[in-house]
């Protein structure tokens, strides 16, 4: 069972961020920038979109089929023409956005599904607005999830009034992510969503990519598809050739022993 559904979860329910106070405006919400690994291109600096130009990314959140429990916005729908955005503002995949308690990492105060930006900005469900416009302005642990890479979370609490960009922050945990020339990126490749990412041994992500494309059939490529298998999230599910979905996960145990397993670094309540 996944990790994530173990924790404890508030059901308060969000207001509006933005505040008025006399005679001034209401302050604008800030951003949350963050980048996944498999798609991010270092020559560009920002993630491939090859997802939504394949017309591929679902128009509902893929989430609570997954067993996640939203707080608000579970079931939550986009207009296809939110998908027409192109460039560094092209989306390139839903995620997960959690606030969690101040006082306490492992309670949830708010979550929500939302949209990844090709240049790493989370944005709402228009495709353009900030994600903390959808939250409670306070100071919260900031959590992102994606159905493919490792979480990570803010080594701590942080105002949402203020821009948090989780490529340069300090992270919890110990390598929480992957770090590509200064820049930090959620580890790809757990497949699975058991929160681990591992090569082999029993409950590995590289068998799924094996039998997505054939146990008989390893060369065989799949196109066209929405599947966490895809890790690299360039349309194409590859268990050898080149830009292959299996190396990435090798590289990601972020050791030469294959046996080494990497584990999603957030804070988890005792068994």
């Amino acid at each position: 069972e996944s990790a994530i559904s173990n924790l404890v979860i508030s059901t308060s329910m969000p207001g509006p961020v933005t505040t008025t106070t006399c005679g001034q405006e209401p302050t604008e919400p800030a951003s949350l920038k963050v980048f996944l690994g498999g798609p991010y291109d270092t020559t560009t600096g920002i993630m491939s979109s090859a997802l939504n130009d394949a017309n591929v990314i679902p128009l509902s959140e893929p989430y609570t089929a997954t067993g996640y429990q939203f707080t608000n916005g579970a079931g939550s729908t986009i207009s296809s023409s939110v998908l027409n955005a192109t460039g560094s503002n092209a989306i390139v995949d839903w995620v997960i956005v959690e606030l969690r308690d101040q006082n306490n990492n492992l309670s949830i105060v708010s979550s929500r599904p939302a949209l990844l930006q090709a240049d790493g900005e989370v944005v709402g469900l228009n495709g353009t607005s900030p994600i903390f416009e959808s939250f409670s302005a306070g100071t919260y642990y900031v959590v992102v999830h994606h159905r493919n890479h490792l979480a990570v979370m803010t080594a701590n609490p942080v105002n949402i009034s203020n821009p948090v960009d989780l490529t340069n922050s300090t992270l919890w945990g110990t390598n929480a992510a992957k770090v590509i020339n200064g820049v930090k990126v959620l580890w790809p490749g757990d497949v699975n969503n058991d929160n681990l990412v591992k090569y082999t041994g029993g409950s590995n992500d590289k068998e799924l990519i094996l039998s997505a494309v054939g146990s008989t059939t390893p060369n065989n490529v799949l196109s066209n598809v929405y599947t966490t298998t895809d890790i690299n999230m360039d349309n194409a599910v590859k268990y050898t050739g080149t830009k292959n979905d299996r190396d990435i996960i090798f590289q990601s145990i972020n050791s030469p022993e294959p046996t080494t397993i990497n584990v999603e670094q957030l804070p988890q309540p005792s068994p």
